[in-house]
């Protein structure tokens, strides 16, 4: 049984797995006709399953396919590709990526540290799709990928984590040690290349060749457990050992979120950390504590020009997400 305490930790788990159709030549080489073919194919098989909408990106509104990107759904990669598009279920958990690196890139998204159960929908999802298509494989080497680190199970399974105690002690460094002997990745909120802002990172598994399915998830759930329970120390020592600095960090942060005049994407994203650690450590209350992290999304800059209905500039956006954040929190205080 996943503790509570490790949920205040682990944001979300995500498997995705990275498959292609046999007799296709990968999507860097496709020519336009055959990436058509590819995409009728699968998606197809996936529509038949009920819940799905297909969304085109050579169709797809710019705003649309930012907040999707934003919203972790789609990669920067599919956005490039005219022949790429996306499959989503209604509540936005299951997104199938048609023509990216691979042809499919399948993946369940879940709150909280749930990586067995994303598996159990994705992998009931492929069994669906191997029904229908034929897929590369191979007996030796198992499923073959663009990308060499894929090649095997094709599966990456990650946590979100939020690590602020981790962070602020200094201790990221040698987080980051552990998890390469383990085999494991640490990257920022966004994937590799991204930068850890507002103290989120990605802990995944590094290769997929040579363990199965289950192993590559029970090594990444048993990091993740190690690290939340780290984490839960190094906040309770920062709350023991410097009370009156991690409360006036606190507490500027929720007076500059509720005040401020204009908030950039990093600050924003460092603000709203540190609120979330007051909360975590009852120096504040909100009346609904979800919101912070409902906030943590919603205020990306193209989530932040949807939902505006304008176009906006870069200027205009950080005014408008200083309004919002402060509409949204100042009545939520208890």
């Amino acid at each position: 049984m996943i503790s509570s305490k490790t949920n205040e930790v682990v944001i979300s788990s995500r498997i995705r797995l990275a498959r292609n159709l046999q007799d296709f030549a990968f999507p860097a080489r496709l020519t336009e006709e055959k990436a058509k073919q590819v995409l009728n194919k699968v998606a197809d098989c996936i529509v038949a399953l009920g819940g799905f909408k297909v969304y085109v990106m050579q169709k797809l509104d710019y705003y649309d396919s930012m907040v999707m990107q934003e919203k972790h759904l789609i990669s920067n990669k599919l956005v490039e590709n005219p022949s790429g598009a996306v499959l989503l279920n209604e509540d936005e958990t299951v997104s199938i990526m048609v023509n990216e690196e691979d042809h499919i890139r399948a993946q369940c998204i879940l709150e909280g540290l749930e990586l067995e159960q994303a598996y159990r929908i994705i992998s009931d999802i492929e069994d669906e799709i191997t029904k229908n298509i034929d897929l590369a494989f191979d007996q030796n080497l198992g499923y073959l990928t663009a990308c060499i680190t894929n090649v095997g199970t094709g599966m990456r399974a990650s946590c979100m984590m939020f690590l602020p105690g981790l962070t602020l002690s200094g201790n990221m460094t040698e987080l980051v040690n552990y998890a390469s002997s383990k085999g494991l990745t640490i990257r920022g909120a966004f994937g590799e290349g991204s930068n850890s802002e507002g103290y989120m990172y990605q802990i995944s598994n590094a290769t997929s060749l040579g363990l199965s399915e289950r192993e590559i998830i029970g090594r990444v759930k048993e990091a993740v457990e190690q690290i939340s329970a780290i984490e839960l120390a190094e906040r309770e020592k920062l709350a023991k050992n410097s009370p009156i600095l991690i409360k006036d960090r606190v507490f500027r942060a929720w007076g500059l979120l509720t005040n401020a005049y204009t908030l950039s994407d990093k600050e924003f994203l460092k603000l709203i950390g540190d609120l979330k650690l007051g909360m975590y450590l009852n120096i504040i209350r909100l009346k609904t504590p979800q919101l912070v992290t409902k906030l943590t999304f919603q205020c990306m800059q193209h989530s932040m020009a949807k939902i505006s209905g304008k176009h906006l500039t870069q200027e205009q956006i950080e005014v408008y997400r200083a309004e919002y954040v402060a509409h949204m929190l100042k009545s939520k205080r208890i």
